[in-house]
Order: structure tokens, then C-alpha cells, then sequence
């Protein structure tokens, strides 16, 4: 390769000769530098040059995006052979880097899948977390509002569900979540998952934290989960009184996760 500069060299000393001796110099300085030219079109095509003094660099990686020609052909068979192992080389290199990127893209696209089929399972069907709340003095439901009651989702003009039907002030100073300023009672953070309201009461009724539809529910805050199956996401919070406004417990809208004063039940949140 250091030599390929002396072929004009050989050009000019061919202009030199005449008759029988010319014209064997001259098809010999011809093919020459065809061999040349097949060299350095080969090298071209890798990020250095793959071939070295007749020998093949596998060390040498085919350039990204570079189209590959067919095999040069040359005078010189040895030749001829190690430019057919670049071109073959410079071929499986492209397959293995095709093959990498494919790899690499379905795995992106099995992890946005799944990743999606998570989000909607969690959407779809959140789990209640039956935690004990503290309320040593629960009233003790009556017998035709026991079991598996269902509340309605809008009472007394109040969105999503909540209601104070006593009008009492409800009395939040050993809640476990305090009522946040300026809440908007409509933001989607306070909208229920489906069935969630109604299990998380129907517990309640079960324990004798409540009886029936006399209890008062009301939206208090907005958190970002920080465990859970929905940590990070946004979820509103309620909390749940007796009738006379004392508190009972907290309910994340959109888990079912509560918690009271009994157990010392952590939050759900920072």
C-alpha cells in the first residue's frame, strides 16, 4: 500500500520505452492499476483500510449506511481472493449490525407493551387494600344495612360521590390527611375507580364503622402515590366521618388503599 504513490513514477518511465518492451510494461503498469484502484475502493468502504499489503484487517469495520459493490476482479487471482473476503466481511458485518438494531427495537417495543398493558390492567381493575382503620367507637350498623350495600355515586348535588347529608362540620384535627386549601371537588384526581367507593363503604358497614348512608365523605387532597402498583401517578383522597363529623378514616380514589388511626397504617403517599 505505501507504494501505490510510485505508480505515476512507472507511468513515466513506461513513456520512455519503445516496441515489444512498451507494450509489455504498459499492460503490465495497466493492471497494475486496476489492482490499485480495487484496493483502495475495497479500504473505502471501512473505517480503515481493510486490506494491507495483500493481507486482510478483520479489525477494520464497514462504515454505517455504505453501499457495497460487487467483488472487483483484477489480473492478479491472489489478489482477486482477499478482495472477495473484504466484500464477504463488510456483508456480515451490515447482517450483524441489521440484526442488532431489529433486536434492539422489538425489545423497546415489548417494553412499551407491556409497559401499556400494565398502566390498563392498573386502570382497569384496582385493588382494594383492606387495611383496618382506627375508630374505637364505631356505631354499630343496623341489621337491614349490613353487607354488601351500594352507594350512590352523586349525593346532594355533591361531585363524585361525596356527601355530608348532616351538614355537620366535620372535625379533622386527628385526621390522618388534612384538608387541602382551594381544592377543586371536580379535578380527576377525586373521580373513583371503578367499584372502589362501594367496596371500600361495604367494608366499612362490615366493621361497624358505619351504618348505611349515614356517614359523611368528603374530598380533603390530592397526593402523588409513592407505593403501590400506581406509584407516581396522581390520586385524590377522602375522608370518611361519622355522622356528628369525627373522623373515621382516608380512602385513595383511585387504589382503594385506607387508612385511619387504629393500626398506624402508613400512607400511601410522602
Amino acid at each position: 500500500n505505501s507504494n501505490f504513490d510510485q505508480l505515476e513514477n512507472l507511468k513515466e518511465k513506461l513513456s520512455k520505452l519503445k516496441g515489444q518492451d512498451f507494450e509489455s510494461a504498459e499492460k503490465k503498469v495497466n493492471e497494475l492499476e486496476a489492482q490499485i484502484a480495487a484496493v483502495e475502493k475495497v479500504n473505502a468502504l471501512f473505517n480503515k483500510p481493510v486490506l494491507v499489503d495483500g493481507k486482510l484487517d478483520e479489525a477494520a469495520q464497514v462504515k454505517t449506511a455504505v453501499t457495497l459493490p460487487a467483488v472487483p476482479k483484477t489480473a492478479n487471482e491472489s489478489l482477486n481472493e482477499v478482495l472477495e473476503k473484504a466484500i464477504n466481511l463488510a456483508k456480515k458485518q451490515q447482517a450483524e449490525a441489521k440484526a442488532k438494531e431489529e433486536q434492539a427495537a422489538a425489545s423497546a417495543q415489548n417494553n412499551r407493551n407491556s409497559a401499556a398493558s400494565g398502566q390498563a390492567a392498573g386502570n382497569s381493575s384496582p385493588a382494594v387494600t383492606e387495611q383496618a382503620s382506627g375508630s374505637a367507637n364505631a356505631p354499630t350498623p343496623s341489621t337491614e344495612n349490613q353487607g354488601t350495600q351500594s352507594s350512590t355515586p352523586t349525593v346532594g348535588g355533591m361531585p363524585n360521590g361525596a356527601q355530608n347529608p348532616t351538614g355537620a362540620i366535620p372535625d379533622n384535627s386527628n385526621a390522618r390527611v388534612q384538608p387541602q386549601p382551594n381544592l377543586n371537588p371536580n379535578d380527576p384526581a377525586f373521580t373513583w375507580s371503578p367499584g372502589i367507593r362501594d367496596k371500600v363503604l361495604n367494608i366499612a358497614r362490615q366493621r361497624g364503622y358505619i351504618s348505611g348512608n349515614n356517614f359523611i365523605l368528603l374530598p380533603v387532597a390530592i397526593h402523588t402515590m409513592t407505593s403501590g402498583f400506581m406509584a407516581g401517578q396522581v390520586a385524590g383522597y377522602y375522608n370518611l366521618y361519622r355522622p356528628d363529623g369525627s373522623y373515621l378514616l382516608t380512602i385513595n380514589a383511585k387504589t382503594g388503599y385506607f387508612f385511619g388511626n387504629g393500626k398506624g397504617l402508613p400512607t400511601d403517599f410522602g
